[in-house]
């Protein structure tokens, strides 16, 4: 109905055409690119090995000499990462080995390397061991991506290093393509997933349990893991089948986030209604104490690797202790054992009031490895606990391990290093004369009667006089020129009459013989 106001339009009349108004449409972010360079043969490259050789890089893992990396010519013949050495070389007799230097060493040339590359892109970081990403995403590249790509390979053969690139839209995807796919190629966007399809699970590296239950499920191509729903994948795998499954699909994984740092302190206290002055009452204390420690390890799924004893004296300061385990504890009754051979030789200056029992090194409890044949035998004392408790008695500095170091003066050629349980490998002796088993800490004077060619006839140590019934020798030694104590000897190793085998030096500054060391 109309108004009665209103006035009809002339049919010419026109409104004019204001178009209504459209939201803006987001612009989709731009997929980010990355360069993947692997470098197949870089941790045996460090080495002086080239692609050609037949050789293996082995690392200590639980009493075990395990294969780390292969060079291509390794790897052709069927030699793999993860195999015992003994394995490899039944594999390939010819198969040479050498043991993995310093980790730090092999990290800061890989960052080197990493230098190097930012000629391509300002972004970029190692993966894993042997491996680069290069962010392309927004940089200018001449020659697009493939020319990114050529001048990668360029690169690589020009620092020394044999190199493999693929571009892709995860690094770790486009590193699984270098190592078991088709390499040096472009990736398109979003084509990730089609590419990785039709190769086995192990180029995502799954974990050894993980790797066998999916073989177990006749999952055996990351195709088949990609086509899981994610939710199974999770329930069934947990965060690294999760991890994979998504990589699988052509995206980048996120890591699980890290637990929280341990703010709360594991303790218990209590307070004796009377003072103590005697162990054998601190130990009936102390029982229920470590029961209420240990439950409470137990709630937070936590066991402890070192333990601090508090106690507060009437009239007098507090005394404290600290005791070690080899290896994570939670059970009362080891907590109370180890306090007791700690407090065997503990003399109170005053009776105790009370005592604070705290957990200083907490970690995630790992249960522990039972009898294979009897879960309930009992063997000896483990070497982490024996070490701990000498490390308590005799102080920190008391117990250690030598370690090889560089340097050309025998009596400094070795070092002390805290001793654990699985020390770190050492780097082998460099090939040379025998050293002796046994290495005096001060030379000691000797004189050697020697005929007119030179031989040693005979020498006197202590008093003594030996004949010599053999000698090799001599070995030169010198060095140390720049600093106040140089050095110029030579070595012999002499067999003597009485059975023994000593290691001598002639200083040739002073014409003074010493005896060095011995073989057992």
């Amino acid at each position: 109905m109309r108004h009665k106001r209103s006035r009809p339009l002339p049919f010419t009349a026109e409104l004019p055409f204001v178009p209504a108004a459209r939201p803006a449409r987001p612009t989709p972010p731009r997929a980010r690119r990355f360069l993947t360079v692997w470098f197949p043969c870089f941790r045996l490259e460090r080495h002086g090995w080239s692609p050609e050789d037949l050789v293996m890089l082995l690392e200590e893992r639980q009493n075990k000499t395990v294969v780390v990396a292969l060079t291509p010519q390794a790897r052709a013949q069927g030699a793999r990462v993860g195999m015992t050495a003994s394995e490899a070389r039944a594999l390939i007799p010819t198969l040479r080995g050498e043991l993995v230097n310093d980790p730090a060493d092999e990290a800061a040339d890989l960052l080197s390397l990493a230098q190097a590359f930012t000629r391509l892109s300002p972004a970029v970081r190692p993966i894993g061991q042997d491996a680069l990403a290069v962010e392309l995403t927004g940089v200018p590249l001449k020659g697009g991506e493939s020319g990114a790509l050529r001048e990668a390979l360029r690169l690589g053969r020009k620092l020394g290093h044999l190199s493999v690139a693929v571009v892709s839209d995860e690094p770790l995807g486009g590193l699984a393509l270098c190592a078991f796919g088709e390499a040096d190629r472009v990736v398109p966007p979003g084509g990730l997933a089609e590419a990785l399809a039709p190769l086995t699970i192990e180029a995502l590296g799954p974990s050894p349990r993980l790797r066998e239950r999916l073989t177990l499920l006749g999952l055996r191509r990351v195709g088949g893991l990609a086509a899981l729903d994610a939710a199974s994948v999770a329930g069934r795998f947990g965060d690294e089948g999760l991890r994979l499954h998504t990589l699988a699909q052509g995206q980048a994984p996120v890591d699980p986030p890290a637990p929280p740092p341990m703010t709360e302190r594991v303790s218990a206290k209590v307070s004796l209604p009377s003072p103590v002055e005697s162990v054998e009452a601190l130990l009936f204390a102390l029982k229920p104490l470590c029961a209420r420690l240990g439950a409470r390890l137990v709630a937070l799924d936590l066991a402890t690797a070192r333990l601090q004893l508090h106690l507060e004296l009437e009239d007098h300061p507090p005394m404290s202790l600290v005791a070690r385990f080899g290896q994570p504890r939670r059970d009362p009754d080891d907590l109370l054992a180890l306090l007791r051979r700690r407090l065997e030789t503990l003399r109170l200056d005053a009776p105790a009031t009370a005592i604070h029992l705290d957990a200083l090194e907490v970690n995630k409890h790992t249960g522990q490895q039972r009898g294979l044949l009897d879960p309930h035998a009992v063997g000896g004392e483990p070497l982490g606990d024996l070490l701990a408790r000498l490390t308590d008695a005799l102080g920190e500095h008391a117990v250690f391990r030598p370690a090889l170091q560089a340097d050309h003066a025998p009596e400094r050629a070795w070092c002390a290093r805290p001793f654990h349980d699985r020390p770190r490998p050492e780097p082998p002796p460099p090939p040379g004369p025998a050293r002796p088993t046994l290495l005096w800490r001060e030379p000691r004077p000797l004189v050697v009667r020697r005929d007119p060619e030179g031989g040693l006839l005979s020498v006197q140590l202590e008093n003594n006089t030996v004949a010599v019934t053999s000698s090799v020798g001599p070995e030169r030694l010198c060095g140390g020129w720049w600093s106040p104590e140089p050095f110029d000897r030579d070595y012999h190793r002499v067999e003597l009459a009485d059975g023994r085998s000593l290691w001598i030096f002639e200083d040739r500054v002073t014409g003074d013989f010493f005896a060095h060391g011995a073989w057992d």
